[in-house]
């Protein structure tokens, strides 16, 4: 029986490029759709929970959204803080092209967030990617949980 080994040096590169083939690994990543079926009144819905961690007291929940279909309207994303009825909201200008919509901040610090995705238009099923990420003040991620209560 032989024993092999993997060599250090090329773990340590392999862990290296890992961190430049996925830089937005460090926030949240949703790849979700607004069906046909339910038109211009289409909405997805995400509750996320912010939490004091390792990387600090969270100050608030920062959330962009990217339309990845062209055509049929543009997609909208709304945050809204529960406990102080902060809502802050943006949308992707541009259907189906690679830039996400501003990055919307909502005040409010730990505790439950609720996201809305909708749509100015019916049409074809719309598919989009949601990225968020609960944020201190200095501006490093904290603790984050999601659920989706509402998939249209």
């Amino acid at each position: 029986m032989t024993n092999k080994s993997i060599n250090p040096f090329l773990l340590l590169v392999l862990f290296g490029l890992s961190l430049f083939i996925a830089p937005g690994a460090y926030a949240h990543t949703i790849i979700g759709s607004l069906e046909s079926l339910s038109g211009a009144s289409a909405t997805d819905l995400y509750q996320v929970e912010c939490f004091t961690d390792g990387g600090g007291v969270t100050d608030h929940l920062e959330i962009s959204i990217r339309d990845l279909t062209p055509g049929s309207g543009q997609l909208n994303v709304t945050g809204y803080k529960l406990s102080n009825l902060h809502a802050r909201g943006g949308t992707d200008p541009k259907t189906g092209d690679n830039q996400a919509s501003p990055i919307i901040r909502v005040p409010g610090g730990s505790g439950g967030y609720l996201i809305f995705i909708t749509r100015t238009a019916g049409g074809a099923r719309k598919f989009y990617e949601l990225v968020f990420h609960c944020t201190a003040a200095t501006g490093t991620h904290t603790g984050t949980d999601s659920v989706r209560f509402q998939n249209q």
